[in-house]
Order: structure tokens, then C-alpha cells, then sequence
């Protein structure tokens, strides 16, 4: 479904001026960065860019234009969304969101550098650069949000024609230690580029995690590589129990899940599914991962892309440009496998059981 962000909403104005690009402008939401300690209990968007130093509790949507949401100013303290939105809005950006705004890198969560945090749902973090920023720290658990942005055909729908989406991130974790001990948890990501990225993170689980229609729009010529999840430079992280799927819209290098110069992480109990691009793809490097027990079904494909020449073939599983051994176990459940992959790991008709109706 096409979603019309409240910014849209409260201006009342037509479609054809959003067609237009008329300006909008928000009266509950903050014109600028706020610098501003939150409150125990968040009851307006006035909360907008403001810090935590304490625990946080909403009692309403935060409605923001073009700010940051909630930056976590303190260790030891907990944000509960308790059901509501924390949304951006700017109408320069991709679908009328925040995301390839005109202040960039907008973030709906920060935590940097902080230890013992825990953000829990249920509510929505939606139309952000990044949804969720965890960097650095340790103890930090991120669970039960739905981190949502504009769906591709939502700039078709405004615009009348098949725009890119900027590089975004749902949940983005990046340079943590060995024994960080963070865990994302039973989150739904979508419409993204990527859903979840690991950045040069150790000790990271990514586990019942819903990532879905995160993708670089409409546009394959142009748009950018999409993953439901993406491990770049990452090591000792285990990705396990997640459901994968309908991620890219067949450029190149899309995928469900892909480990980018990434070692020693486990791949494990997730269904990847309906990918528009490869299903797991470990690559570019990466060495001593482990791919088991996964159902990777129907992410094959053989596409004509113009920027793919000759044309890319999609696989269920995939290992290019390796630099060491990784496991691709035989219980995976998967039909196509590219050469580089140990013969016999996926075989024809391991997916007819899923078509068969009872």
C-alpha cells in the first residue's frame, strides 16, 4: 500500500501540489535540530532531536520535520515507543520522507558510544536515513519496532515516473568490540536499501527479525544494491531465525542476505525467500563464515539488466571472490547453487514441498 506521510496529511493540500513539489510545512514538527533534554514522558512532536539522559516513555507520534528523532545521551536507560511513530517527513525527500532529505543522515534512534540501552516496541520508526544507529557501546538491545520507509511506487505515484531510492538503512550497527553483546530482536524491516547492516561490527545478533521489501526503487538502471541484511567487514556475528523476503528489484548485487569481506559469522535457521537477486551470497573476500540449515528458495533467476553484461544470473546460494574456506552446509534447503558453492549443498525439487497444496 502506498503510504502518504503525515507531513502530506496535516497540510492538506492535493495531490497535484505535491506533484508540483510545494514546499510543506508541519506545525507539530520541529523546523530545526533541537538541542533539548527529553522528557520523562514524550506527549508531542516538540520532543523532536532531543536527548536522553534518563528513561523515555511516548505518549504520542513524534512528528518531525527533517530532525533527528531521539539521541540516547546516557548509558543505562531504556526508550519505550509504546505503539507510537517516530516519523520525519521533508518534502525534498525520497516519497516525501526524510530519506536523501535536504539534511542528510537524519536518524530516528541514536546510540552512540553508549552501554546497557534497550529500545523496545512496540511503535514505528519511520522515514529516516537511518531508522535505528548503534555505534560503538555495548548491552544494547533493539526490539519489536517496525523501522519503515516510503514504498518504491510511492514516487511513481507523486511523480510519474521510477526514481531511485538514496542509501538508507533500517537498522545500521557499526564498529563494535568482540563482546559488544547486542542483540536485534523480532524487528520488521522494510523499504530501505538495506534492512540491517552490520559495519565493521563484532558480537552482534540479528535474530526473528522480519526484513522485507527493502529495495533501490523502481528504477534498475540507476538504483542502488539492496539486501534484506548486509554484513560488511564484520566478524563473529550470528544472523540466525530471520525471515527474508521480496528484497531487490534485480540489480546486480541484490540479495537477502550478504556477507561483504566478513569472517567467522554464522548464517543460520533464516528463510530466505523470493529475493529479486541472489538468496545468500558470501563474497568479496570473506572467509570462515557458516551457511546452515537456511531455507533459500526462489531467488533464482536469469535477467536481462541493463547494467549487467552479460546477463546476472541469480542463485539460491552464492559464494564470488572468497579469499579462504566457508561452510555451506548440506541441510541448507535450496534449488541453485553458482560453481564456486560445494556440489550437492542445493539440489533440484528441494522446494516442491512448499508448492504442493495439501
Amino acid at each position: 500500500m502506498l503510504r502518504l506521510f503525515a507531513c502530506a496529511q496535516q497540510s492538506q493540500i492535493t495531490l497535484a501540489s505535491i506533484a508540483l513539489g510545494i514546499a510543506l510545512v508541519c506545525s507539530t514538527a520541529a523546523p530545526s535540530q533541537a538541542q533539548t533534554t527529553c522528557p520523562k514522558e514524550i506527549t508531542s512532536s516538540a520532543s523532536c532531536g532531543c536527548t536522553a539522559t534518563a528513561n523515555v516513555s511516548l505518549k504520542a507520534d513524534m512528528l518531525c520535520m527533517n530532525t533527528d528523532g531521539i539521541i540516547v545521551g546516557a548509558s543505562g536507560i531504556t526508550i519505550r515507543v509504546n505503539g507510537f511513530r517516530i516519523q520525519c517527513t521533508d518534502p525534498t525527500g525520497y516519497g516525501m520522507s526524510c530519506q536523501g532529505g535536504t539534511r542528510l543522515n537524519n536518524t530516528g534512534l541514536k546510540i552512540v558510544n553508549r552501554s546497557n540501552v534497550t529500545v523496545r516496541g512496540s511503535g514505528a520508526i519511520q522515514g529516516f536515513d537511518t531508522g535505528v544507529l548503534v555505534e560503538g557501546g555495548s548491552n544494547i538491545d533493539i526490539e519489536k519496532l517496525n523501522v519503515t520507509g516510503p514504498d518504491a511506487d510511492l514516487g511513481v505515484f507523486l511523480t510519474g515516473a521510477a526514481t531511485p531510492r538514496p542509501d538508507t538503512q533500517g537498522i545500521l550497527v557499526r564498529l563494535t568490540g568482540l563482546y559488544s553483546n547486542i542483540e536485534i530482536f523480532a524487528n520488521s524491516v522494510d523499504n530501505h536499501t538495506e534492512g540491517i547492516r552490520l559495519e565493521s561490527a563484532k558480537g552482534v545478533q540479528v535474530g526473528l527479525n522480519f526484513a522485507h521489501d527493502n529495495n533501490g526503487g523502481l528504477s534498475s538502471t540507476f538504483a542502488a544494491e539492496a539486501h534484506g541484511i548486509h554484513l560488511v567487514d564484520s566478524t563473529d556475528n550470528t544472523i540466525h531465525n530471520n525471515l527474508i523476503v521480496d528484497n531487490g528489484v534485480n540489480v546486480p548485487d541484490d540479495s537477502g542476505i550478504m556477507l561483504d569481506g566478513s569472517f567467522n559469522n554464522r548464517v543460520h535457521g533464516n528463510n530466505v525467500s523470493f529475493s529479486n537477486g541472489d538468496g545468500i551470497a558470501v563474497q568479496q573476500g570473506s572467509a570462515n563464515n557458516v551457511i546452515d540449515n537456511n531455507v533459500i528458495l526462489y531467488n533464482t533467476s536469469n535477467e536481462t539488466i541493463p547494467t549487467s553484461n552479460p546477463p546476472r544470473v541469480f542463485f539460491d546460494l552464492v559464494s564470488r571472490n572468497t579469499v579462504g574456506p566457508n561452510t555451506f552446509n548440506s541441510n541448507n534447503r535450496c534449488e541453485t547453487e553458482n560453481a564456486a558453492v560445494p556440489a550437492a549443498v542445493c539440489n533440484s525439487g528441494e522446494g516442491e514441498p512448499w508448492t504442493k497444496k495439501p
